[in-house]
């Protein structure tokens, strides 16, 4: 770019990762271009509190976190309802939905993720839903309130929390899990099994190791046929399988992926002017060292904060460390890091207070650094184990008994 020309910045995608480049992207270069090109009409909003919305715990206006005054003093150019449908970055074009181009001198891909579309049914089956915009949380309260036979397929957040909104006397919900506990890529066997004691008091069925093959109207109900050969009739299925990175647009444009695009520290790609964050980037985990993608809210804020910099001019790295902070069932749950099956070489500390059902544990590698960590109903202190582990804090064998019990308020090594 010749100095002093103004930067042209395109961003696909409009959540937490778009907004806070934009915000970054202002912090450091005020007169800078910047088109935002959003899928969906309206403000931004969290998908995370969609199970809020379905409950009626949180009105449609609560959803969102952008107001247009926003769009206006930062000077963005908000294209509504149209898609990215291919890059060209030898050119630094953008083909859209439209049939227009746009030109670029940096562009962030935070087009975020989907639900993964189920393989043993239609996916346009009358009765199926997912939970990942607003229109899926209209479609199911709309479908819900004339219906009482539920069935969800899932046993992770989404699964649990939709679930969780659903449960009544006007519905009957079971819940479907593949493997023997409750939020397994987010917490231990352990904890799950503390936190499933809470699922019969709300009336809920769960069938464990179970899966469903097939998935077919009859009549007026959803027939769901198990894995072990029994069927289930119920009148709405909602599935909670996980996501997929949100990549079609890069296809054939030289762009690297794998499982979501692929980005260095600074959230660049293979090309230096194209960015990507949010559920869509592919990063460095800061334990493992290892490319993820890390699709939670603060990790969609952070790595888009860090690509805003980088893209006006900042030199700011980042690495995801996985982490969620959540209530349900009337339980509080927090992870981060390593909170599942322990690693090979790794240890472990456990607490458990059988009178509360409080369980905390800590997880440490081979040279005593805190690594990971699972806290049920006493999670205060969840956001200074963070710190220790991005400080790569070390905690001798003697001194961890003390810790895990908590609170902890600080410590010095």
């Amino acid at each position: 770019m010749q100095a002093g020309k103004v930067k042209k910045y395109v961003i696909l995608g409009h959540s937490a990762a778009a907004i806070s480049a934009v915000e970054a992207i202002r912090s450091h270069d005020p007169n800078g271009e910047i088109t935002i090109v959003a899928a969906e009409k309206g403000l931004a909003y969290s998908p995370v509190l969609l199970t809020y919305y379905i409950s009626n715990r949180l009105d449609r206006k609560g959803l969102f976190f952008t107001y247009k005054g926003f769009y206006q003093r930062n000077r963005i150019n908000l294209l509504e309802g149209i898609s990215a449908i291919g890059i060209d970055p030898e050119k630094q074009l953008v083909e859209l939905s439209d049939k227009n181009k746009i030109s670029y001198d940096r562009l962030l891909i935070a087009t975020g993720s989907s639900a993964r579309k189920l393989r043993f049914c239609d996916p346009d089956l009358p009765g199926l839903f997912t939970l990942k915009t607003i229109a899926d949380a209209d479609g199911i309260l709309a479908h819900s309130s004339s219906k009482k036979d539920i069935l969800i397929l899932g046993g992770g957040l989404i699964g649990l929390q939709s679930a969780n909104a659903l449960a009544g006397a006007n519905h009957k919900v079971t819940i479907v899990i593949g493997s023997s506990q409750v939020m397994s890529q987010n917490i231990d066997y352990q904890c799950s099994s503390i936190l499933s004691k809470a699922l019969p008091e709300r009336k809920f069925k769960v069938l464990y190791n179970t899966s469903v093959t097939q998935l077919e109207s009859f009549s007026d109900k959803l027939q769901a046929t198990l894995n072990d050969g029994s069927t289930l009739s119920v009148d709405m299925v909602i599935a909670g399988k996980g996501v997929i990175p949100n990549t079609q647009m890069t296809k054939g444009s030289g762009i690297k992926t794998d499982w979501g695009i692929i980005v260095n520290q600074a959230m660049q790609s293979n090309y230096p002017n194209v960015y990507a964050a949010g559920d869509v980037a592919e990063g460095e985990d800061f334990i493992s060292k290892e490319q993820a993608v890390v699709a939670t809210w603060p990790n969609a804020c952070l790595q888009g904060k860090t690509a805003g910099l980088n893209m006006s001019g900042k030199d700011i790295h980042f690495s995801s460390l996985n982490g969620n902070v959540t209530g349900i069932f009337g339980k509080a749950i927090a992870s981060v890091g390593f909170s599942g099956k322990l690693q090979e070489g790794y240890s472990e500390t456990k607490f458990l207070n059988p009178l509360t059902s409080v369980y905390r544990k800590l997880v440490f590698n081979e040279v005593d650094e805190i690594v990971g960590a699972v806290f049920l109903d006493a999670i205060s202190d969840i956001g200074v184990v963070r710190n220790m582990i991005n400080n790569r804090i070390q905690v001798p064998e003697h001194r961890r008994e003390r810790l895990v019990r908590g609170p902890i308020r600080f410590y010095i090594p």
